[in-house]
């Protein structure tokens, strides 16, 4: 019984580690697609590309999805409460039909959010991945070096406060609605 146990401990911190993975592999690859990781927007195509096909070619589609399913489901939710909360609830106004103007990226900051975390959660485990309106405000800096920027955003909210706020809303409000007609403030 202590070595199922034992192993059984094994694998679930295995699986934890590798959710970190999944999800810094994320936050790298989001990276690329913004053309910041490097400096030659080439490199970023050919990095984000390539991550994909030599993993799945390394160890095969099926062995890595039977290996690290849960993983993979713990990095995604962890990344819906980081992607969800960037966007939505925000009062963003509405066009009402007319051309919609470029908004300059330093004046960005009101359509988006930041969540507040642990120092070690921010730099390390997500590469300030949190620090959304920075990262709309300063397009060319990189995202592992955001934390330079000492500015207090906006819209930034403590992570967990986001998370339990979000989960007692109907979907529908929260997704079409915004904290000025909900009385919600996040």
């Amino acid at each position: 019984m202590l070595a199922d146990s034992a192993g059984l401990f094994g694998w679930l911190s295995g699986q934890l580690l590798l959710a970190a993975a999944w999800l810094q592999w994320f936050v790298l690859l989001h990276e690329t697609g913004h053309h910041t990781l490097f400096t030659n927007r080439s490199l970023n195509i050919l990095a984000s590309s390539a991550a994909y096909l030599v993993l799945i070619y390394a160890v095969g589609l099926s062995t890595l999805v039977g290996l690290t399913w849960l993983s993979v489901l713990i990095s995604l939710v962890i990344q819906e409460i980081i992607l969800l909360s960037q966007h939505t609830h925000i009062p963003a106004g509405n066009s009402g039909g007319a051309a919609v103007q470029p908004v300059a990226a330093i004046d960005q900051e009101k359509y988006t959010r930041s969540l507040r975390m642990p120092e070690w959660a921010a730099r390390y485990l997500l590469m300030n991945f949190n620090l959304h309106e920075l990262h709309h405000m300063f397009v060319r800096i990189p995202g592992y070096a955001l934390h330079k920027i000492s500015r207090r955003t906006m819209n930034e909210v403590d992570w967990l406060q986001w998370t339990l706020e979000s989960r007692r809303m109907a979907g529908t409000a929260f997704l079409f609605s915004n904290r000025d007609q909900m009385g919600v403030p996040l």
